[in-house]
């Protein structure tokens, strides 16, 4: 499955997952949440967290 097909009907944008998947920017909760909904539980809100804070401290 392709990030575009991922998002269909869901309440955000490929953009925003192409920018989590890059750590590029803030996301709230809600989105994560939303995302993580979209996996129906494979991937985590917490695992998502975990992955931009990773992905912020090696850019610094």
């Amino acid at each position: 499955m392709n990030v575009k097909t991922f998002c269909e009907g869901a309440p955000f944008s490929y953009v925003t997952v192409y920018r989590l998947l890059k750590g590029d920017g803030d996301f709230s909760t809600s989105t994560l949440r939303a995302i993580s909904d979209q996996t129906e539980g494979a991937v985590t809100a917490a695992q998502l967290i975990d992955r931009l804070e990773r992905r912020h401290s090696e850019a610094a």
